[in-house]
């Protein structure tokens, strides 16, 4: 199977998500960047980003291949949870 197939049957599959990033401002959530991700573990709701996902900054700019958990939300998209996982240690 080529790449393209495989991640055509992804998405079709439900395994390609888009996710919503909420970050604190003054006090209340306010969605700061959406970004599609492909699930790894549907059990542990855990995803990696497809591409680099925006913050409050250019500083909290999360690449394409950070890890992060999500939760589903039942009128809305699947929302970033946690702290996310990369192989750069800095990240936060």
């Amino acid at each position: 199977m080529e790449a393209r197939e495989w991640f055509d049957k992804a998405r079709d599959g439900g395994n390609i998500i888009r996710l919503n990033r909420f970050a604190d401002v003054s006090g209340a959530a306010k969605s700061v960047g959406r970004v599609e991700a492909l699930i790894l573990d549907h059990d542990e709701s855990i995803a990696v980003l497809l591409r680099s996902c925006s913050g409050l900054s250019r500083h909290e700019e999360w690449p394409g291949g950070t890890i992060v958990q999500f939760a589903r939300h039942p009128e809305g998209e699947p929302r970033i949870v946690g702290r996310p996982a990369n192989i750069d240690p800095n990240l936060r």
